[in-house]
């Protein structure tokens, strides 16, 4: 039998109301048929959910909101104990999920700040690192706490702040903060000076 959207629409009510008649005179029956149609038709399920989802999202957000500010210390317990339910469900997956996720973290931010050290030009993001311009680094990670992918979200969520921070690969920036120099900046002005001359 095909019916259209229109005809469904007319007739929502009269729908609705056959189907808690027929629910009540046989709850179980009825479960048991619905949970059959359910498991024979998963793309329609599916597309229900969708179709429900947006169009309450917005109460849904504003609920769990709600809730979560009434209730913040269970917010945290439940928060901690799907992530605990999801990684002992399978813990390699969930440990190379988060190789994965770290590693594309620190490739965006690298790729933000130009992709290469800005000293030696070394494109190797396995070797690259965020350096602070000014100094101050240590300072900067000692008063926020923020280090190693801390630091990589904060500057994300931050939308990659420029003209404090550059890429240096680790040997640079090993050397700029503990002997105030590079070496390649050295023997770059050594060459330059020879060919001057």
């Amino acid at each position: 039998m095909g019916w259209s959207h229109e005809w469904y629409e007319r007739n929502k009510e009269k729908i609705a109301e056959r189907n808690r008649r027929n629910y009540a005179a046989d709850p179980e029956f009825n479960r048991k048929r619905a949970k059959a149609w359910r498991k024979a038709n998963p793309d329609k399920v599916k597309m229900q959910k969708q179709r429900h989802t947006a169009k309450y999202i917005d109460r849904e957000i504003a609920r769990i909101k709600a809730w979560r500010e009434a209730n913040p210390e269970r917010a945290v317990q439940a928060e901690r104990a799907g992530s605990h339910r999801r990684y002992w469900a399978d813990p390699e997956k969930a440990k190379s999920a988060a190789v994965i996720a770290r590693r594309e973290l620190k490739r965006e931010v690298i790729n933000a700040y130009g992709g290469k050290c800005a000293c030696c030009r070394d494109a190797h993001w396995e070797f690259c690192t965020i350096d602070h311009i000014n100094g101050g680094g240590t300072a900067h990670r000692k008063s926020s706490g923020l280090e190693g992918q801390a630091f990589y979200l904060w500057l994300k969520r931050n939308g990659f702040p420029q003209g404090e921070y550059r890429v240096l690969c680790m040997s640079c920036n090993f050397s700029l903060g503990h002997y105030g120099y590079c070496p390649h900046v050295t023997e770059a002005r050594e060459a330059l000076n020879e060919a001057v001359a």
